[in-house]
């Protein structure tokens, strides 16, 4: 398929028309912007542009065409069509991959033909089996006549405005609720749609902030603390907000994922005068420090009278009635767990009262005298959230997020469009926190890897035209990222493609939820993916985009994909447009 060629401005451009000057952040494989921007301004217009060569390049392309300039030229063809200044007619045909496309023609009022721009409706694969996409996606039949065809894209064009006008209906409905209640004194119902601005909670900080993840699985190899305190002053003034660190207790393993003394905070990454030293050094550059907090289990110091591992040491010395009694390696004597079981240590039953006291001492502790601002919680499907809901409303944390990790839905090794019910899991567990917390996005990762590596970008909105993952039903508790220690650093359990890592981050910081920086991905030059992370995360910050932006997908198909945040930034693939008004 051949690229576009340039387009000429119309001549037909009134200076009433809708005008935007944008911003190339993010360059594409190929885009004849310049060209774009003028057919937007219109004669006399010039439209300001910086192009940032970032060096990023499609790997994974099944198409050579810039698909973000077909999708911003398609809106920019209806934009013209409003105004009479250009026209379009749609011609059928097949690619040598078996797919379906509509090239759009873009024509002037002279009648010359200045573009093609595709629009794939439906995907085949060579043995001619059909891939699932969304719901309503308009399909082209064999033998399909014009006038049927005309049909069905009608239908389609009805579907999305009515999908639009439930949408701002539903916000509607959320302000007048939430009118109705202060003028009645009553309390607001609290919606997960995010679309109404709440106060900021523990769960999101501010709101605005951007997080770090400070430390990959092998920081322990080297003096960690003091690497990471000397990485403090570049971390803040790239933009950064928060920087979540490693387990600080004493551990079986060096990772700090298996702790045994709570109050030890000499481990592998360092000692507790170092560790102090740097969260001194975060607080003079404005940066929060969240605590990895691993309460689900604890590792005993020595073995019981019948030769389990339950008598605990340090100032919290246990027994096996802190251990739950449906954990019977460990020969535990408390009540049965609330969660799933982990089977490498002995799981903590947090239903015993002195259990719960001791972990809110010793989390106030970390926060009065060590001087951390946050939690975030591992492992918390082993325990209710109602615990979790607890322990922040006695501790009061900046900022609170959970991992809840389980696996996306899958049929026959393919992921499932739908995953609903993934999200929901997570939702509900924040839910069960009394909304206190956040966790982590698990959802939008598992789709996002998959839209941006198979080039299937469908995938990137759900059946209400929302995004699929946790961000598109309650963002503000959403912490979004692509890899973390455990799916990426050298474990690899379930990493991000690593040539369309610059693309995963351009989503992630463009839209709603809390983002966070992999500590490998932000010194990483490979892809131009460190340039690409700072001027993503500089550019969040620029138009202030937070936990509750609204998100607007204009279009999301098999290799397209394009959304408005809070109507300030644009973008698809590695090229991310600004407007200035």
């Amino acid at each position: 398929m051949s690229h576009a060629r340039p387009l000429a401005a119309p001549s037909t451009a009134g200076p009433d028309r809708a005008l935007t000057t944008a911003t190339h952040l993010l360059c594409c494989p190929e885009p004849p912007l310049s060209q774009l921007l003028q057919l937007v301004a219109g004669p006399g217009q010039v439209a300001h542009k910086v192009a940032v060569e970032a060096g990023l390049h499609r790997s994974v392309t099944s198409n050579p065409f810039p698909m973000w300039c077909a999708t911003f030229v398609t809106s920019m063809t209806t934009l013209c069509q409003q105004q009479g200044a250009v026209s379009t007619d749609r011609t059928a045909i097949t690619s040598e991959e078996g797919r379906i496309l509509d090239v759009f023609r873009v024509q002037t009022t002279e009648g010359g033909q200045e573009g093609r721009i595709l629009d794939v409706f439906r995907v085949q694969t060579a043995e001619g089996g059909q891939r699932q996409h969304p719901p309503n996606q308009s399909t082209l039949r064999d033998g399909e006549s014009p006038d049927a065809r005309l049909v069905s894209m009608k239908e389609l064009a009805l579907a999305e405005a009515a999908a639009l006008l439930e949408r701002r209906m539903t916000k509607m409905e959320q302000v007048i609720a939430i009118r109705r209640a202060a003028s009645s004194g009553t309390t607001a119902p609290d919606v997960h749609a995010d679309s109404v601005d709440k106060v900021a909670s523990s769960a999101c900080g501010s709101g605005y902030e951007i997080l770090f993840q400070g430390f990959n699985w092998d920081s322990h190899a080297t003096r960690y603390y003091k690497q990471l305190t000397a990485q403090i002053p570049e971390l803040a003034a790239a933009g950064f907000t928060a920087v979540w660190m490693p387990p600080p207790s004493d551990a079986v393993g060096p990772q700090g994922y298996l702790p045994r003394d709570l109050y030890n905070l000499d481990s592998a990454y360092g000692t507790e005068s170092e560790l102090r030293d740097l969260i001194s050094v975060m607080k003079e550059h404005g940066v929060k420090a969240i605590a990895d907090i691993v309460i689900n289990h604890r590792c005993a110091e020595k073995q019981g009278p019948r030769g389990h591992w339950n008598q605990f040491g340090g100032r919290l010395a246990w027994d096996a009635t802190a251990v739950c009694s449906d954990n019977p390696s460990f020969g535990g004597k408390g009540n049965r767990k609330s969660g799933d079981d982990y089977v490498a240590a002995p799981n903590i039953d947090h239903s015993q009262a002195f259990v719960r006291r001791d972990i809110t001492e010793w989390l106030q502790w970390l926060k009065d005298s060590i001087g951390f601002d946050g939690w975030r919680y591992d492992f918390v499907r082993g325990y209710q959230g109602s615990f979790t809901k607890i322990y922040n409303e006695e501790t009061a944390p900046e900022m609170s997020f959970g991992e809840f990790w389980d696996c996306c839905n899958y049929t026959d090794g393919v992921l499932d469009y739908n995953q609903d019910s993934h999200r929901q899991q997570t939702i509900d567990w924040c839910d069960s926190t009394g909304g206190t917390s956040a966790a982590f996005d698990f959802t939008t990762k598992g789709i996002l890897q998959e839209a941006v590596g198979r080039q299937e970008y469908w995938r990137l909105v759900d059946a209400n035209g929302r995004p699929p993952g946790v961000l598109g039903m309650w963002a503000s508790r959403a912490i979004t990222f692509v890899d973390n220690h455990d799916t990426g650093s050298t474990l690899q359990h379930w990493p991000f493609p690593a040539d369309n890592l610059p693309e995963g981050y351009a989503y992630i910081l463009t839209h709603p939820g809390t983002p966070t920086v992999f500590y490998d991905h932000f010194w990483e030059e490979k892809n131009g993916l460190s340039r690409a992370v700072k001027e993503l995360v500089q550019l969040r910050k620029k138009h202030g985009i937070h936990c509750r932006s609204q998100v607007v997908i204009k279009k999301a198909v098999n290799n397209v994909y394009v959304a408005i945040i809070d109507d300030k930034l644009a973008g698809h693939n590695y090229a991310v447009w600004e407007t200035n008004k």
